[in-house]
C-alpha cells in the first residue's frame, strides 16, 4: 500500500475556469428568482380565478357565511368589553383624582385649623 487516497491517485485535476464565477456570482441568481416570482405570480392569479368562478357559480359557502357571522359576533362583544374596560378605567381614574385633591385639601386646611 502506498498510502495514497483515492482522491490523491487519481492524478492532477483539470483545471477550472474560476475566473467565470467570481466575475459575476450573482448572475444567473436573478434568472432563478424571477422564474419564482413569476411562479408565485401564475399560482396567485389561479387562485383567485378559480375562487371568483366558483363563488359566481355556488355562491358563498354556507362554513364561510357561519364563520363570517361568528367573527362579527366576536368581534361586536369584544369591542363592548373593551368599552367597558376603559368606562371601568377612567371611573377609577376619576375617583384616583378625586383622592388626590381630598389629600392635597387636607394638607393644606389641616395646619391652618391647628394654628399653622
Amino acid at each position: 500500500m502506498c498510502g495514497h487516497t483515492y482522491v490523491c491517485s487519481r492524478g492532477e485535476q483539470p483545471e477550472v475556469n474560476a475566473s467565470f464565477a467570481n466575475d459575476n456570482p450573482g448572475k444567473f441568481m436573478g434568472r432563478v428568482l424571477r422564474a419564482g416570482e413569476r411562479t408565485e405570480a401564475d399560482l396567485d392569479t389561479l387562485i383567485t380565478r378559480r375562487h371568483e368562478r366558483r363563488v359566481a357559480t355556488e355562491g358563498e359557502r354556507p362554513a364561510e357565511e357561519a364563520w363570517k357571522e361568528t367573527e362579527r359576533r366576536h368581534m361586536v362583544a369584544r369591542h363592548a368589553a373593551n368599552r367597558e374596560a376603559w368606562i371601568e378605567y377612567y371611573e377609577g381614574q376619576a375617583e384616583r383624582h378625586r383622592a388626590v385633591e381630598r389629600h392635597e385639601d387636607s394638607c393644606y386646611y389641616e395646619p391652618q385649623l391647628r394654628g399653622g
